[in-house]
């Protein structure tokens, strides 16, 4: 197949009406990769959360000690 029977055969294919099964197959590959992204965020929030936490509690820790030593 020469090159240029490829382009033609790769555009015939594209605007070729596409199937209900190939439809939902592209559907679900984008619903899984949204899934996918919505949780690597969570899971981003998720550890600034906890780690503004710690650092709060470590924080509150040294204003308490140092509120003792001045006493």
């Amino acid at each position: 197949m020469t090159k240029r029977e490829t382009i033609v055969a790769f555009f015939k294919d594209m605007m070729r009406p596409r199937t209900l099964k190939e439809i939902i197959d592209i559907e679900m590959r984008d619903a899984y990769l949204c899934k996918m992204q919505a949780e690597k965020s969570l899971e981003y929030a998720t550890s600034v959360v906890d780690y503004n936490r710690q650092r709060i509690r470590r924080l509150q820790e040294k204003l308490l000690e140092i509120g003792e030593k001045d006493a």
